[in-house]
């Protein structure tokens, strides 16, 4: 290398290891952590691996491995060869491998395995050497320069270093701030109190920190593999500008306690108050000494134990400054963490010495010592050992020392144990043949306990031969010596005369008589019974006793296995259980609560009371009885779907994808009789019948038929074409197959793969039921009471029936009948139809075109999404159109009608109707009766036809037709086309470029009423075109006078005026229009001179506010209609605002002459009328206190506020009063706002007009 050197480098197969890395040693390293070392392993830092042909201590060759695993919990793969593994503390798992290994476990619970060869395993300490005390030593670091060489005086030193220094490996690290300069250095340094190895310490061998800048630092890091103890070096020459801070951290990285001994001019504190001083700094910033000098020297001394050391130099002026570190020493801690150790704690080991002659030694702790093959010698050493197994030629040593009680467990080997006569812990174990020959021995000592297998006995089975048995009460075919009824019951939980038989093959016939048996048939036909020769079969009661009052013991519950062949089983009394196996079977459970499973095969089972039957496989007939029964006839075979055909898990072609290839082999029959039962019945077309109770039936794969019986029943129709009878009561039908795995969840026909497997036929009987008829066409019926049908996915009928029914039709094209009823219809998706049928029905039509028809009843019909049909029938129906153009049919009776987002065709039809087209271009009829139709946006064409009709044109271009009767109609803001039609209509209002037509047909006398309408502040003009002044143009004018546009009207007879365009009020400039005035212009008040506006707000009121809260239209008050020729014009105020009267009739009933009366107590005077205005506005002003001024030249109120005419501002306005009066904020400042006046009550008002 060329001036280049490299810091931590290492290499696997190089023979030249650079700069900062070090050669193999022998030895196979880990960490203080949990390592994996095997023949991957590479962290050894000096490169050594398992299984590397790299031995090369004295006495190693070839794979010949040395492995010092250290600290945490490791797993040890040595693999091949000779090899030496001190596993360290942790709970470490060691395999050996092939060769003659020794394996000391060290402290923790190790799991050792010698594996093949002769092996020495220790469970804990091993035969570890001691260990010396070593050095870190600068001068034996590489040379930077080339491979092999001495390092040399100012070789820089920096990177990664490492140094194998014996037992403990050393890493050496630096982080530096700035450029400072670390050297290996030779100068004849101070080493006085340094505690060395017995060898002498080398003066010349330091490290040099050399720093350049103020603020200039580096931190040197020496870490330890293992833990050290008694670490002893010195820094020299801290002079000048040198500040040195000295830690130490034990392995979990916390500080440890230092001591330095400095010199006489040197500063040492404590400054992070782990104990003993770590900082140090020149007392004479100036002063200079040479590197051996005892005043700028720091002995540093620290007892441990540690795993790093961090030495910081940094330069605290202007200038340079430099210390030099001399080589460490240390005594390697006295626990074993990679190296040798000299104490060791317990540990449970597990030592498994596998094949070939082992010696095996648990030593302290708990331990389990397995025999392997060959002749091993096993020492157990102190504590509680278990000693597995043994071997001809092993010699066990369980040991005495600690809590000791050691066992040696032979069970599971044909042995006899001869025990010494003078020690009972001691013996011969000698092992035996099929003949009870000896074959060898094996010796023990030591041995508190010594486990071997019991001598052959009864073994509480009677057990049958390979052919058709005869087993009853005096068989005696049991090699064991167990018979039946024979007082012989041994095994668990058995007594008395409680038999387990296994008759095994042929056709047997077995008699268990009394107790409580178990019976295995095993194969063949066999014959068997459990009960007592007195057993009653009459499943309901005892002779003349109830069935509750009989037997109460549970002293003859039986267990039968039938197995193969078609066997005939009888159990007798209490609760059973019976496996027919394979074949035809005859059971029968006979009393109390059996569980029956039959197996493959067409069988025949009567399961009695509260039992459990599983029919498993076979065309099935199956019995519940009475009681609440668990039936189950068959299997689903079938755990796939392919689109939505069910597939077998066992396919029998290449493709995987068969359907099933027998459809007539589990066709069942369930009867579940009475009682709460549930049935199961797996694939094929079964029959099912619940019986009385409340049943939950699952009826599977194919085509099923299902009837529920009485009770509230809960029934799975599964896959296939199902028909399904409810029954009385309320039941749950969900008539669907599964949907898991299915690629067409809500597909309708189109996609559906196979759209006609799964067409149920549903009727639900007498009950509230819930029926769900799932995928394909259906067919539900819910009979009578309130149910509920949903019809899934597909083209499905459903028919409500009688009762409150709700219906929706799901995926498809649907068609509902709600029937008789007050039913609820929902469509779903695609064009169905919904027909309520009598009652109060209400119909959502859903996605697509739908067609809805209420039938008699007062129904509720939306169309929802689509161009849909909606004929709401007799009664008074409520529609609403929805988004697609659809066609509407009132009917008959008072119907409400909304057209919805599109252009409808609407057709009220007889009866009072509310119609209102809402958006687009609408067809509105409104039929025979009195309607009320809006038009909405768009553009509109209205009939009123036949009655007195209400009609609004709204936004944009209408056409509206009165027809026959004294309608009443509005446009809109837009250019509109008004036909008034026969009698006497009402036209309201007009803008630019109406066409008015009242007709002249009936009784004709139709008014024009312009009130409140034309341009804010202009005025309106009429000039009339013929000599009946019925013709004519009107003229709107803006404020300027300009002409603003005109609307045509014919065949009016009375045009009625609009309102005045402000009302003007007397201020000392003269009379003002009131939007004009301003807040602080001055009025003319009645009572009190000119007074200044401290607050005016207004309000502006819509033709839709007005419509729905008429009580707030405005009050037209004629000129002259207050007396005196006042006001004199006409004026319009709000329905609240208050007028001054000043007459002889006010003095004479109120006592005053003056009083405040409003405007909408004074419309029972002539001239005085509320007026229906598309929008209005009201303007208040408020003065410091209620005031009377001049409006039109009459007398009239400012502005009062109190609690109603606060509420009736918005939040802004009341906000801005309470600003300008905060007294007003609380109701003691409302009651001190005093009216100016008395202001009379209505029924006071009305003496006015009386009078």
């Amino acid at each position: 290398m060329t001036g280049k050197y490299y810091g931590g480098y290492g290499g696997h197969d190089d023979d030249c290891y650079p700069y900062g890395g070090t050669s193999p040693d022998g030895y196979v390293d880990g960490t203080a952590g949990g390592d994996m070392i095997d023949a991957a392993y590479s962290g050894d830092p000096d490169g050594d691996y398992i299984d590397n042909n790299d031995a090369l201590l004295p006495g190693e060759t070839g794979d010949d491995d040395i492995v010092r695993a250290g600290g945490g919990n490791d797993t040890i793969l040595a693999g091949a060869g000779d090899d030496e593994i001190f596993a360290g503390s942790g709970d470490d798992s060691v395999s050996a491998g092939s060769g003659d290994d020794e394996i000391s476990g060290g402290r923790g619970d190790d799991d050792l395995s010698g594996d093949s060869g002769n092996d020495v395993i220790y469970g804990d300490s091993g035969q570890a050497p001691d260990s010396p005390r070593e050095s870190f030593e600068w001068d034996k670091l590489p040379d930077p320069d080339y491979c092999g060489g001495r390092i040399d005086h100012n070789d820089p030193l920096y990177g990664t270093l490492h140094q194998d220094a014996g037992e403990v490996n050393v890493t050496f690290t630096q982080e530096t701030t700035g450029t400072p300069e670390t050297t290996y250095y030779e100068v004849n340094g101070n080493i006085d109190g340094i505690v060395d190895d017995g060898n002498g310490v080398d003066r010349n061998s330091t490290m040099s920190s050399y720093l350049n800048a103020n603020g200039e630092s580096a931190t040197y890091k020496l870490d330890f593999s293992q833990d050290v103890d008694d670490v002893s070096f010195r820094i020299n020459d801290i002079d000048y500008l040198s500040q040195v801070t000295i830690r130490a951290y034990d392995a979990e990285g916390n500080l440890v306690d230092i001591d330095i001994d400095a010199g006489s001019l040197i500063t040492a504190t404590d400054e992070d108050g782990a104990g003993g001083t770590e900082t140090l700094i020149s007392s004479t910033p100036n002063g200079g000494a040479s590197d051996d000098s005892a005043q700028y020297s720091a002995l540093v001394s620290i007892s441990g134990p540690i795993s790093r050391i961090e030495i910081t130099h940094t330069q605290v002026g202007h200038g340079t400054t430099g210390i030099t570190v001399s080589d460490i020493y240390y005594d390697v801690t006295p626990d074993y963490e990679g190296g040798s150790q000299t104490h060791w704690s317990d540990g449970d080991d597990v030592i498994d010495g596998g094949s070939g002659e082992d010696t095996l030694f648990g030593e302290g702790g708990d331990d389990t010592i397995i025999d392997g093959a060959g002749a091993d010698l096993a020492y157990g050493g102190a504590d509680r050992d278990t000693f597995v197994g043994g071997s001809v030629g092993d010699d066990v040593d369980g040991g005495e020392a600690g809590v000791d009680e050691d066992t040696l467990d032979l069970r599971g080997l044909n042995v006899a144990v001869e025990y010494e006569d003078d020690d009972p812990e001691a013996g011969t174990v000698r092992f035996l043949d099929d003949d009870d020959n000896v074959t060898g021995t094996m010796t023990f000592e030591n041995i508190e306990t010594v486990l071997t297998d019991p001598d052959p006995q009864l073994d509480g089975y009677v057990e049958g031969t390979a052919g058709g048995d005869v087993i009853d009460a005096g068989y005696d075919g049991d090699p064991d010596g167990d018979m039946i009824d024979a007082d012989d019951a041994i095994l668990p939980g058995d007594s008395g005369d409680d038999d387990v038989v296994l008759a095994f093959s042929g056709d047997d016939t077995v008699i268990a008589g009394e107790g409580s048996d178990d019976v295995y048939g095993g194969a063949g036909n066999d014959s068997i019974s459990t009960g007592s020769a007195d057993q009653v079969n009459d499943h309901e009661t005892f002779p003349g006793i109830p069935f509750e009052t009989g037997d109460a013991q549970l002293d003859d519950t039986d267990y039968v296995e039938g197995g193969s062949g078609d066997d005939t089983i009888s159990t007798g009394e209490d609760s059973d259980t019976i496996y027919g196996g394979d074949g035809a079977d005859s059971i029968d459970g006979g009393l109390d609560d059996d569980e029956i499973y039959g197996g493959a095969g067409n069988d025949t089972v009567d399961g009695s009371l509260n039992g459990i039957v599983d029919g498993t496989l076979g065309n099935d007939l199956i019995f519940g009885g009475s009681g609440d029964d668990s039936l189950v006839a068959g299997v689903d075979a079938f755990s796939d779907y392919e689109g939505d055909d069910p597939n077998l898990p066992n396919p029998y072609d290449a493709d995987g994808n068969l359907s099933d290839p027998n459809t007539a082999d589990g066709k069942d029959t369930v009867y579940g009789g009475i009682g709460d039962d549930t049935i199961i019945s797996g694939d094929d077309a079964d029959a099912l019948y619940g019986g009385s109770g409340e049943d939950s039936i699952n009826a599977g794969i194919d085509d099923d038929y299902v009837e529920g019986g009485q009770g509230a029943d809960v029934i799975l129709g599964g896959h296939g074409s199902d028909t399904i009878l409810g029954g009385s009561g309320d039941d749950s039908i969900d008539a669907s197959a599964q949907t898991s795995g299915m690629d067409y969840p809500n597909a309708p026909d189109d996609s559906d793969p196979v759209p006609e497997n799964d067409m149920d036929e549903v009727y639900a009987g007498h009950g509230n039921d819930t029926v769900f008829g799932g995928d394909d066409d259906d067919m539900l019926h819910g009979g009578s009471g309130d149910d509920v049908l949903d019809g899934g996915i597909d083209e499905d009928t459903l028919v409500g029936d009688y009762g409150n029914d709700e219906l929706t039709g799901g995926a498809g094209q649907d068609l509902l009948y709600g029937n008789q009823g007050a039913d609820t219809l929902y469509g779903g998706d695609e064009a169905d139809a919904l027909f309520g049928g009598s009652g109060d029905d209400v119909l959502d039509g859903g996605q697509g075109a739908d067609s809805l028809s209420g039938g008699d009843g007062n129904d509720s019909l939306t169309a929802g999404n689509g161009e849909d049909t909606l004929e709401g029938g007799a009664g008074n129906d409520t529609i609403i159109g929805g988004s697609g153009a659809d066609t509407i049919s009132g009917g008959s009776g008072d119907d409400s009608i909304r057209g919805g987002t599109s252009g409808d065709s609407i057709e009220g039809g007889d009866g009072n109707d509310f119609i209102a087209g809402d958006a687009g271009d609408d067809l509105i009829e409104g039929g025979a009766g009195n309607d009320e139709i809006y038009g909405g946006s768009g553009l509109d064409t209205i009939l009123g036809e036949s009655g007195d009709d209400l009609l609004y044109g709204s936004d944009q271009e209408d056409e509206v037709y009165g027809g026959i009767g004294a309608d009443t109609i509005f446009g809109s803001a837009d250019a509109d086309q008004v036909y008034g039609g026969a009698d006497r209509d009402s036209i309201v209002g007009a803008t630019t470029g109406d066409y008015i037509d009242g007709g002249s047909s009936g009784d004709d006398y139709d008014t024009l009423d312009l009130r409140g309408y034309g341009v804010p502040g202009g005025h309106i003009k009429i000039n009339y075109a013929s000599a009946d002044r019925e013709d004519g143009i009107v003229e709107f004018y803006n404020p300027d006078s300009t002409l603003a546009g005109t609307a045509e009207f014919h065949d009016i007879e009375n045009v009625v005026p609009c309102f005045t365009p402000g009302t003007l009020i007397a201020t000392p400039r003269g009379e003002v229009p009131v939007e004009e005035l301003q807040e602080g212009d001055r009025v003319i008040t009645r009572d009190n001179g000119m007074q200044q506006i401290r607050w005016k707000g207004s309000r502006r009121l819509k033709g839709e506010e007005l419509l729905k809260a008429r009580h707030l239209q405005p009050v037209l008050i004629r000129r002259g209609a207050l007396g005196y020729g006042l006001p004199e014009r006409d004026m319009v105020v709000s329905p609240n605002h208050r007028m001054l009267i000043n007459n002889d009739k006010t003095a004479l009933y109120f006592e005053d002459r003056e009083v405040l009366v409003a405007a909408k107590h004074l419309t029972g005077l002539d001239g005085i009328e509320r007026l229906t205005a598309k929008s209005t506005t009201y303007v208040h002003f408020l003065f410091d206190q209620h005031e009377v001024i001049l409006s039109d030249g009459a007398w009239s109120e400012t502005f009062q506020p109190g609690r109603q005419t606060m509420d009736g501002l918005g939040n802004a306005q009341r906000n801005e009063i309470f600003e300008l009066f905060p007294d007003l904020r609380v109701r003691r400042g409302l009651e001190d706002y005093h009216a100016a006046r008395k202001t009379l009550k209505k029924h006071e008002a009305d003496l006015l007009a009386l009078s």
